[in-house]
């Protein structure tokens, strides 16, 4: 891969299943859609994925979250909110996107808990999101709105900004795979643009 600069960048590799490197992973990106931008909103689907400074693990985690009635403004059962802008941009995106809102079979409580089953198996990582502001306290506010400790989930001195770092690297240009706005694949996509800049900056995960 060549940057805009033209500076050859070395691509991350996929972890082999079943290794032992599967076991040193120290960091998750997590990715979420949503029916709205603040803390608050109700949770579409969370995809996550663990890497490290020099690798994406082969497989991370996805689910979707029953939403009743997505498209009409307002609170769902569990009193997040659904709102009126962002269901008009969800009903401009691709069908593939928005086959999201027919995959949940679960409520956001249950999406939490398992979300939290998976980063507790990692251990206890870095958990990224994209933007101080978005990713991780809206998982925060969720979780409390249902009746869950955020803490449970990630310890809160363990959250990061992937935009931040993203900033500081302009150079090296995020490569998106996969479906955009499916959760998992832009946390695929946002993972692996990590591993990038650490290899090629020297940059350390911290």
């Amino acid at each position: 891969m060549t940057s805009a600069a033209g500076v050859h960048l070395a691509e991350p590799r996929v972890a082999p299943a079943n290794s032992e490197e599967n076991t040193m992973f120290s960091d998750v990106m997590i990715d979420l859609e949503t029916l709205g931008t603040v803390p608050g909103c109700a949770i579409v689907s969370i995809g996550a994925v663990a890497f490290n400074e020099f690798e994406v693990q082969p497989t991370g985690f996805y689910q979707a979250v029953s939403i009743p009635e997505w498209s009409v403004a307002g609170l769902t059962p569990e009193g997040l909110h659904k709102d009126e802008s962002t269901i008009g941009w969800w009903q401009k995106q691709s069908s593939e996107a928005r086959r999201v809102f027919e995959e949940g079979h679960f409520s956001t409580r249950v999406v939490l808990s398992l979300l939290a089953d998976y980063i507790s198996d990692i251990g206890s990582p870095r958990v990224w999101g994209n933007g101080a502001d978005f990713d991780n306290p809206i998982v925060a506010a969720a979780a409390h709105k249902v009746g869950l400790n955020p803490k449970s989930i990630w310890k809160g001195y363990n959250g990061r900004c992937y935009r931040t770092v993203k900033s500081q690297f302009q150079d090296i240009k995020l490569v998106r795979t996969g479906t955009h706005h499916n959760a998992l694949d832009d946390a695929i996509s946002q993972a692996q643009h990590m591993v990038r800049i650490c290899q090629n900056r020297g940059w350390r995960l911290c």
